[in-house]
């Protein structure tokens, strides 16, 4: 799966949410609140505006989350789920039908 880039080539058009290219690797809010303001400096930007552009700055993640987001990591790596989702024997066996 491919993380969408914050704008596109159509001139108009910025993307703003968690599943945007971010510094903040995590899906929450923090990271659309940090895609929101890359948009606003891309817009500001793009119409050449004098106006400052809004701050942006690193999500901190504490070191004793690192090795669940090293587990999440390898999980999307072999295409499987969210390890604390939890799917029925039919959702599990209309994934590997359709999946």
């Amino acid at each position: 799966m491919e993380i969408a880039e914050l704008f596109a080539e159509i001139p108009n058009l910025f993307l703003a949410s968690d599943y945007v290219k971010t510094n903040t690797d995590v899906a929450c809010m923090e990271a659309a609140n940090e895609a929101a303001r890359r948009a606003v400096n891309a817009l500001l930007d793009r119409e050449g505006s004098s106006a400052a552009p809004v701050s942006v700055w690193p999500l901190k993640v504490p070191e004793v989350l690192q090795p669940f987001i090293d587990y999440d990591r390898l999980r999307f790596r072999l295409g499987l789920g969210h390890a604390g989702s939890k799917q029925t024997w039919w959702g599990k066996a209309i994934g590997r039908l359709f999946g």
